[in-house]
């Protein structure tokens, strides 16, 4: 994650609420992805992120795989075979 990337870097924006908002944004643009993961960003008393966590929540992602299914579409004609 290119987020987590530029914690440690100088020069770069840290403030948690910037962080927080570049957060959000990847989950707006990618909602199907984002609700598998659990993201968890720590900071110090000054308001700078020190910390970026991010996991993968298998239960949720579990559920979804379970509750996917297919669509078949039924037909009352007959299959002609060549």
């Amino acid at each position: 994650m290119r987020v987590k990337a530029r914690l440690p870097k100088k020069h770069t924006q840290k403030k948690l609420t910037v962080i927080n908002q570049i957060i959000g944004r990847l989950k707006q643009c990618y909602p199907s992805v984002a609700r598998y993961y659990d993201i968890d960003v720590k900071g110090n008393e000054k308001g700078i992120a020190i910390e970026l966590n991010y996991q993968k929540n298998t239960e949720r992602h579990a559920i979804s795989r379970q509750l996917s299914g297919m669509y078949f579409i039924s037909t009352h004609l007959p299959v002609q075979e060549e």
